[in-house]
């Protein structure tokens, strides 16, 4: 039976890295910058 908390635990965390990704993108598009690198980190939970 799987572990409905740690599976939550696991999507909430998941959702906010692409929301601080998705932010990244927006601050380097506004800026003019193109670092894909920073977005990867934030994407791989680094």
């Amino acid at each position: 039976m799987p572990d409905y908390d740690a599976l939550l635990a696991r999507e909430s965390e998941s959702r906010e890295r692409i929301a601080k990704a998705l932010y990244e993108i927006e601050l380097q598009r506004g800026n003019g910058i193109h670092c894909p690198s920073n977005i990867k980190h934030i994407l791989e939970g680094n």
